[in-house]
Parts: structure tokens; C-alpha cells; sequence
């Protein structure tokens, strides 16, 4: 199955997606729950959490939605004296440095700091990207899909998003946009599929398979 021919702009989410930030981001959050009096997280759960969507992880952890910013703030914060632990998925610059060549338009929209994100592309020697967006929020990527609409001049039929958890397939939803789900992030297939994005990508030959497959 393969997209449609008049798509020439691509997004990407970026945690879970292009960068393996899961086992650094597991970490962190543990630390600030110590600080905030979250209830912790043991790697014997991540299975388990992997099956939730973000609205089910906080409330099984007694997170608070009024305390979701400062959190999110504080692991970003923390990630950014980390990020040479953080490193591409096999096979994602390689991919990235194929779509580029094939045309399409590439751009990020994420819940991560924009200040992490330029870092780790630098580190990476990724440069193919013509805009970073980056939310505050969670749940904020919708806003920022139709504010690249309207920056780019371009519609969503146009426009496909690539993303690894629940909150991307809604977030593609809201915004009348076609979404491809990867089963490498955050998120477990089983409840990608449940959630029923367009697309489904199981490893890199396959989301090259869905939007270049002449490669």
C-alpha cells in the first residue's frame, strides 16, 4: 500500500520515531518522579505502558494534567545534558537522506525542545529538515500541523505524518491528515493498530516501501 502521489510534504514526530530517546526518556521521568512524588516506573511495566495511551499512563502514575508542562519542561531540560547517550534509529538517516532526494518537503513536529532537537541533529550530521516545531504541551501537535499548513501554504491532502504513539494518529485525525504509525517507539503495534492509523510500518525498508518504493 502506498501513498498518494500528490503528497510532497512529510512530518515527523521525533521522540520514539527518528531518535531513540525511550530508554533515557524511562530514565528521567523516574527521577523527576521522585521530585514531584509521581509514583515511579519499573522496566518490568514498560510492556505494560507501551499498551496505554498517555491519558492512561498518567493517571495509573498520579500525574496530574496541571503538572504535565513543568514535567515535560524538566525532562526536556535534563535530555539536553544527555543527548549524546540518545541516538538515531538504524536505517532513519539514511531514510531521511532518501526522501529529501526524492523530493519531498521534511519537517518536525514534536513535543521535544526544538534547542534538543537542532542539537541532536547537528550531532547526527542530519540536515534535512525545513522546519522544527516543538510544543509545550502533550497533547499540542495538532495546533502546530495546522499552523505548518498555513505557514507552507500547502492543504492536508498534501501533507502525511510519521509518528509512533496514540496522541500522533489523533493528532493527524484532528487535522485532517493521512498518518503512518511505526512500531519502533513508545507505543506497541497492537494498540497502534487498535487506533487505526492509514499506514503501518513495522521497520524502515517498509515506511521506504509506503512513500519511495522505487528505492
Amino acid at each position: 500500500m502506498q501513498i498518494d502521489k500528490n503528497v510532497d510534504h512529510i512530518l515527523f514526530d521525533f521522540d520514539g520515531t527518528i531518535a531513540n530517546t525511550l530508554p533515557l526518556g524511562f530514565e528521567l521521568y523516574n527521577e523527576i518522579a521522585d521530585q514531584y512524588n509521581f509514583i515511579s516506573a519499573d522496566d518490568s511495566e514498560l510492556p505494560q505502558l507501551m499498551n496505554m495511551s498517555i491519558t492512561e499512563i498518567l493517571h495509573l502514575k498520579n500525574i496530574p494534567l496541571y503538572m504535565v508542562p513543568i514535567a515535560l519542561f524538566n525532562v526536556k531540560k535534563k535530555m539536553k545534558q544527555r543527548l549524546a547517550e540518545v541516538k538515531p534509529f538504524e536505517g532513519i538517516k539514511d531514510f531521511l537522506n532518501n526522501l529529501k532526494k526524492a523530493g519531498y518537503h521534511l519537517s518536525i513536529i514534536s513535543s521535544n525542545s526544538k534547542e534538543n532537537m537542532e542539537k541532536f541533529f547537528e550531532m547526527n550530521d542530519i540536515k534535512v529538515f525545513n522546519y522544527i516545531y516543538s510544543s509545550t504541551s502533550l497533547f499540542g501537535k495538532d495546533k502546530l500541523i495546522k499552523h505548518y499548513l498555513k505557514a507552507v501554504k500547502t492543504t492536508p491532502d498534501k501533507v502525511i505524518y510519521i509518528g509512533d504513539e496514540i496522541r500522533d494518529i489523533e493528532a493527524a485525525r484532528t487535522s485532517n491528515i493521512k498518518v503512518i504509525s511505526v512500531t519502533w517507539g513508545y507505543n506497541d503495534q497492537a494498540i497502534l493498530i487498535k487506533n487505526k492509523p492509514d499506514f503501518l510500518a513495522n521497520n524502515i525498508r517498509e515506511l521506504q516501501n509506503i512513500l519511495i518504493p522505487q528505492i
